[in-house]
């Protein structure tokens, strides 16, 4: 099998690319924040199936958490 000029040039384009991310500095990872201050709340509201009345469902869970 050779190798055609037409089929080269995506192949090297895809080296070339792959060369450049590899050797890019990658930048330290911010750390999370914590998070508000406090307790958050939090409500666990159960469903039969993903068929029930979710949005109803997602009510109740605003309503718990005030």
């Amino acid at each position: 099998m050779t190798l055609k000029r037409r089929d080269f040039i995506p192949i090297a384009a895809i080296g070339v690319a792959s060369g450049y991310a590899s050797l890019r500095p990658k930048d330290k990872p911010q750390p999370l924040p914590d998070g508000p201050p406090g307790k958050s709340p939090v409500a666990i509201i159960r469903a039969q199936s993903y068929s029930d009345d979710l949005v109803s469902r997602m009510y109740a869970g605003i309503r718990e958490c005030g």
